[in-house]
């Protein structure tokens, strides 16, 4: 006990010595500079975004990673400077307070923000989640290291490491090259922003929370933990009395017994860490739904597909058969096959194809006898998408636990490498697809909904679509429009609006429901303007779903996908939200006329 009592009161004795009225006035700063920040980046393409508690959490640390960084590095100067006598972990665990006092004044003040913006519901849990753990782990360990560091440097000073004036020893002893040596780290951690000191960075979505990324959160942050306790142990060990060099590395027990563990943890986690951390996924892009008129590719009539979906394990099994139609002057001796990389080919079967010939990349399959123009053949498929926990993902990613979007040519065999190929002619004439996911979320694919059941404890939804009537065989897709189709699953509501002989849906979270009302508006604004131009809307369908995470819209035939950081979060009632929301819609709903 008296143990205890002597390292709480020589920490609060570094807390008082560090924590003066510099630092008071570097806080303050730093509390008045970030909700400006957070206020400055709370709108897109000038239109207001909510000030939401998702939105505090996804841009907490942008917004007072500057002032907290500052703030450790006063305030470590300051603590370092003290005789090292008493060892380096009652300065940590001062620099530790002072840590979590910022972060609790930066919290406070974001929230205060939010609600003096007015913009309910407030979650304190999620921000408590984003400042301490998310935030605030990565401070503490920065904060931690940079003590190990300053207390090492200002030791082998002490102990004639460096060699020298006593002029230049006394430089490396002052606080203030302490706290150059402090910037600097803090420098070189952002620097190598893409492998940070601490937890690996998260992010937040309304949708799906923080998602498959706390695995490798928890992972990086028990590593450099891990590190940071090595790192501790190894100056506490160097400023210990003895300064003879034989008796100084001589650990006590209580060392040896912090010190075994912690190379366990380190060296288990970064194993775990190479393992599932994979490389950014390198899709080639499917181009199966543009039409083709050349030699030697056919076209596809139809399709008949089924995907299932299964959120959590973020895993898709997609299979089927597709018609296809030979509409060219040549006839089709080989058929060339490009899956993205990441798929697993189950199977792949053409009626009249002799044995396949494998290339890198490719499945290259040759008829036994040419396909003639107007022949048809089927091809029957099935393919695997395995989505690594921790590897790094697109941006945005895809497959999640909850607003998976999943497009056509993720899950689809293709018939070019080159996405940007110009084509012409006519494109498929109908999709039936079938797809399952979890039993609480609903899925959303091309065209009508035809039934929708329950069965083996999953969710499976039949969609159909005839795209003969819609296709113009004159469009060329602009990059922010897809010939192809996407599919959906995640916890939606919906609400469905009329416009004429259109059926508007719009897919949503429950809790996300706030401009709804005043996105189905501007899309029956928009349609209404279509109406009276040369080339009305004729789908007779439209949808907008809510995707997770920042991404631009996104155009597919009869449908729309809509950020839930940007159109879902406009605030419609302040400023220009609500022009800006209607001139997003009425740019989609243009776009939909190539269809």
């Amino acid at each position: 006990m008296a143990e205890a009592d002597r390292f709480i009161a020589a920490t609060w004795t570094e807390t008082a010595s560090g924590f003066g009225v510099p630092s008071w006035v570097l806080l303050a700063f730093g509390v008045v500079a970030g909700v400006a920040h957070l206020i400055g980046i709370a709108e897109f393409s000038g239109a207001p975004l909510r000030l939401t508690s998702e939105f505090v959490a996804q841009h907490i640390a942008e917004a007072f990673r500057g002032p907290a960084y500052l703030l450790l590095i006063l305030c470590g100067g300051e603590i370092v400077d003290r005789d090292t006598a008493a060892g380096v972990v009652p300065k940590v665990a001062a620099l530790g307070a002072v840590v979590l006092a910022a972060l609790t004044a930066f919290g406070a003040a974001a929230i205060a923000a939010q609600v003096a913006w007015g913009q309910p519901p407030l979650d304190p849990v999620l921000c408590a989640y984003a400042v301490y753990i998310n935030f605030g782990w990565h401070v503490f360990l920065l904060a931690a290291a940079s003590i190990a560091i300053q207390v090492a440097v200002r030791n082998a000073a002490s102990t004639g490491a460096f060699s020298g004036a006593p002029a230049i020893r006394d430089v490396f002893r002052s606080k203030w090259f302490g706290m150059l040596v402090a910037a600097a780290f803090f420098l070189a951690v952002r620097v190598l922003g893409d492998a940070p000191f601490g937890p690996a960075a998260v992010r937040y979505s309304g949708m799906n929370g923080y998602g498959h990324y706390l695995g490798r959160f928890y992972a990086s942050g028990l590593c450099w933990t891990a590190f940071t306790v090595l790192l501790m142990l190894s100056v506490h060990a160097w400023t210990r009395g003895d300064r003879s060099v034989r008796k100084r590395w001589r650990l006590p027990e209580e060392i040896v017994n912090i010190g075994a563990p912690a190379v366990v943890v380190w060296a288990a986690t970064a194993v775990w860490i190479c393992v599932n951390t994979g490389g950014e996924p390198n899709l080639t892009a499917a181009s199966h739904m543009e039409p083709h008129v050349r030699a030697g590719v056919p076209v596809v009539v139809s399709m008949d597909l089924t995907v299932d979906l299964y959120p959590e394990a973020r895993r898709v099994e997609s299979g089927g058969s597709m018609l296809l139609a030979n509409t060219g002057s040549e006839p089709i001796r080989e058929l060339r096959l490009f899956f993205p990389r990441e798929v697993q080919v189950e199977s792949v079967d053409i009626a009249s194809i002799v044995e396949p010939v494998a290339e890198p990349g490719v499945h290259r399959y040759v008829f036994a006898r040419p396909l003639r123009f107007g022949e048809r053949v089927r091809m029957d498929f099935s393919l695997a998408w395995n989505d690594h926990e921790s590897g790094k993902d697109r941006n945005p990613p895809r497959l999640v636990e909850n607003g998976t979007f999943i497009e056509s040519a993720d899950i689809l065999p293709s018939f070019d490498r080159d996405p940007t190929l110009e084509t012409q002619g006519l494109g498929p004439t109908r999709i039936r697809m079938v797809i399952g996911t979890s039993l609480d979320q609903v899925a959303v694919g091309p065209g009508s909904l035809l039934r929708e059941w329950k069965e083996n404890a999953r969710r499976y939804f039949e969609y159909e679509r005839d795209f003969t009537s819609q296709f113009d065989p004159r469009s060329k897709a602009p990059g922010s429009v897809s010939p192809g189709f996407s599919v959906h699953s995640g916890r939606y509501a919906m609400t469905r609006s009329r416009w004429n002989d259109t059926v508007v849906e719009v897919y949503y979270p429950p809790e996300h429901g706030r401009n709804v009302g005043s996105m189905l508006r501007c899309v029956r604004q928009s349609l209404g303007h279509a109406a009276r131009s040369s080339w009305p809307y004729r789908g007779g369908l439209l949808r907008i779903v809510e995707t997770p995470y920042r991404g631009e819209a996104r155009v597919f035939p009869h449908t729309v996908l809509f950020s839930e950081r940007r159109e879902f979060a406009f605030d419609v009632g302040r400023g220009a939200g609500l022009d800006a929301l209607c001139a997003s819609v009425a740019d989609r709903v243009a776009q939909q006329r190539l269809w």
